[in-house]
């Protein structure tokens, strides 16, 4: 008996076989992930070369057609101006995430990469998500002067090597964005208060990728035109040739990946305070500067925030300074911290037997005495000491980041760790590099692992 099976029935089940990559995207996520989608041994161009059936029912699907990327090298691209062609018109009227990647600036990769933002433009009122990564496209034609973007949601745009033409061509896009939530751009304005820095809509921005940005300065005002942003990530170049002028309170920023140099970085948070700010990332892109505690210290102070996710990446920070910065009441809701210093070498340790003492947990018997449990069975209630209790994931990269005792780190992560007859809440750690710590301390933290820790030590 022949069976007939339902076209919705096939379009559902083709919908199954679209790559799991194309599930929605983070912020700071590529959307080049996604670059094997337009490839024939991937659906939904696989299924249009089984057979014709398949293929008018595949085409006719507009779902499975509205992610599209795009990748320019050597002078062709990773699909054909026609493919692409007949891929976006098949998504039909849907939202479109669309990437498109040029990987020099060679004259025949420009001409390419023009041809396809050319095609994209043409489809600007359906962008949503959108990721362009382009070196200087010649512009040999007027492009489309169709510039709302009603739809759009995320824009990241890429270009190390930014000319007018491309910054003139991009930003107008940015005039009628009504719901742009998630914006990245690897350059700025300049000045605030001109012409393109005014296409831009920062109040109305949640996500703000931004780099380089020019001063502290630009960078507070910057802020401040961002009210209601919550995620920044943030480069500063250099130090300001005037004095800073304002101060600001930014009660909405709960996450901030900060780069400068040291003393920009010290600039920067003497002028800040940010009372919701639960994630902290701060590197310097001198890693032979020197790092003002103090100033930070203030900071934590005067914003009042908890801090639950931490990391110093080639930070220049005492051990001493990192000591008291774990001390502090901001990290006693610290659940995640990351150290990472790259330098082959450092004139002291950052962890040693003192901070490791100091974080290492202990328990004592509470003085009320015996407690019933569930069971009737009389059992002594357990109080924790130490600092940041809630510690469920460390992460330390660099050979010389631990100098100790031997043993004494393993001791400090079992103290912490989560299993069997333990209140400990550390169930992850991370290690990176090949003297991160001794022989001793990676046996016993072998047998942590195998009581539930979740150690990842690449060797």
């Amino acid at each position: 008996m022949k069976i007939i099976i339902p076209r919705e029935t096939w379009a559902e089940v083709f919908a199954h076989c679209l790559p799991e990559q194309l599930l929605e995207k983070k912020l700071g996520s590529s959307l080049q992930d996604n670059k094997q989608y337009c490839n024939s041994s991937y659906a939904p161009l696989l299924l249009c070369h089984v057979s014709h059936a398949w293929r008018e029912i595949a085409t006719s699907q507009s779902p499975l057609w509205t992610s599209l990327s795009i990748e320019v090298s050597s002078g062709r691209a990773s699909c054909s101006i026609d493919a692409a062609s007949m891929w976006m018109n098949s998504s039909g009227v849907l939202p479109l995430s669309l990437s498109l990647v040029q990987r020099s600036g060679s004259d025949e990769n420009r001409r390419v990469t023009e041809d396809f933002l050319e095609l994209y433009a043409r489809h600007i009122d359906r962008w949503k998500n959108v990721e362009f990564d382009i070196l200087r496209p010649l512009y040999r034609n007027e492009p489309s002067r169709k510039r709302e973007a009603p739809l759009l949601e995320r824009c990241f745009i890429h270009n190390s090597r930014v000319n007018e033409s491309t910054v003139d061509a991009i930003l107008p896009m940015l005039g009628n964005v009504p719901i742009l939530s998630n914006l990245c751009l690897n350059w700025y304005p300049q000045q605030t208060g001109n012409k393109r820095d005014e296409l831009i809509p920062w109040q109305r921005l949640l996500h703000l990728e931004l780099q380089p940005i020019s001063s502290v300065q630009q960078t507070l005002n910057l802020l401040q035109e961002c009210e209601n942003v919550v995620e920044c990530v943030l480069s500063i170049e250099k130090m300001d040739r005037v004095d800073i002028l304002i101060t600001i309170e930014h009660l909405s920023l709960t996450s901030l990946v900060l780069s400068a140099p040291p003393r920009v970085l010290s600039a920067f948070f003497e002028q800040v305070t940010f009372p919701a700010l639960k994630t902290l990332s701060i590197r310097t892109i001198e890693p032979m500067g020197v790092w003002t505690y103090p100033i930070f210290d203030a900071f934590l102070k005067r914003s009042g925030c908890r801090i639950l996710c931490l990391e110093f990446h080639n930070l220049g920070i005492s051990k001493d300074d990192l000591e008291t910065c774990l001390k502090h009441d901001s990290m006693q809701s610290l659940e995640e911290l990351h150290i990472i210093d790259g330098r082959d070498w450092l004139w002291e340790p950052l962890i040693d037997d003192s901070l490791l003492r100091i974080l290492t947990e202990t328990t004592e018997d509470k003085d009320d005495g015996p407690v019933n449990t569930d069971d009737n069975k009389l059992e002594l209630d357990v109080l924790s000491t130490g600092i940041a209790l809630n510690l469920a994931c460390i992460s330390i990269s660099g050979d010389w980041c631990i100098r100790a005792l031997d043993g004494a780190f393993a001791d400090m992560i079992g103290s912490r760790c989560s299993r069997k007859g333990s209140r400990g809440r550390l169930n992850r750690l991370e290690l990176q590099g090949s003297k991160v710590v001794s022989e001793k301390d990676l046996r016993e933290l072998r047998l942590l692992e195998k009581e539930g820790l979740q150690l990842f030590f690449p060797q």
